[in-house]
């Protein structure tokens, strides 16, 4: 499966590159922004690449707070589970003493 996942992303991978250079000019072109708003005006020119650029780091980074916030939530299970189980393995070692003690008495009679 790790081979086919391989091939899959060397695929997709040499078809961005080959679109790329294809299209080179394309992304030169500036893209013009603006924002105007009662008294407030704001307008730039940005080139295509920069926004695909700028487009991909943000979404990188949603991810990424995403992933550290999935990470925190399964320590905290984690740790509830690690609790849940000494109390478990406490129960279960006096549940072994009150046998031992019981085969004990049983052996005596």
């Amino acid at each position: 499966m790790r081979f086919i996942k391989a091939i899959i992303f060397i695929f997709f991978f040499a078809f961005a590159i080959i679109f790329v250079i294809q299209n080179k000019d394309s992304f030169m072109l500036a893209l013009n922004l603006k924002f105007d708003v009662i008294s407030w005006n704001w307008s730039c020119s940005i080139p295509v690449y920069a926004t695909l650029v700028i487009s991909f780091l943000i979404g990188a980074l949603l991810m990424w707070l995403y992933l550290v916030s999935e990470v925190l939530k399964k320590n905290k299970e984690l740790k509830l589970y690690q609790q849940r189980i000494e109390e478990l393995e406490e129960e279960l070692a006096s549940y072994q003493e009150e046998f031992e003690e019981y085969q004990d008495q049983e052996e005596k009679k």
